[in-house]
């Protein structure tokens, strides 16, 4: 097959297609002309309309990430206040305990040695 024969049959071939095409467009090219530009408008509307949201959203986030930011720092120091707070107060009863449980040891030790002598 020639080169030549190829080239006129798909040259043909977009002929008629474009042809077809044109016959059978639901509107004239004017009123497909005037649908697109709407079209357009309306999108490029659209597209600014979620931009500016999509800025307004960024800003906001970042203001929200900036308060948990301050308010994690401010909830965690007074977490370590309270956590010190927390030993101070309960240290005397600590030590009280640890020493009822060394007498008592102590005490059970004493009896275990009575108890072998006797």
């Amino acid at each position: 097959m020639k080169k030549s024969s190829l080239v006129a049959g798909i040259a043909v071939g977009f002929v008629s297609a474009g042809i077809a095409t044109l016959l059978s467009a639901p509107r004239s090219g004017g009123e497909t002309r005037a649908c697109l530009q709407q079209t357009y408008k309306s999108s490029k509307d659209c597209l600014q309309t979620i931009s500016l949201q999509a800025k307004q959203v960024a800003s906001q986030t970042a203001t929200v990430v900036d308060l948990a930011k301050s308010v994690g720092k401010q909830t965690a120091s007074e977490l370590s206040q309270s956590i010190e707070q927390w030993k101070t107060g309960t240290k005397p009863a600590t030590e009280a305990l640890q020493r009822h449980i060394h007498e008592a040891q102590a005490s059970i030790s004493q009896l275990n040695q009575d108890k072998s002598r006797a």
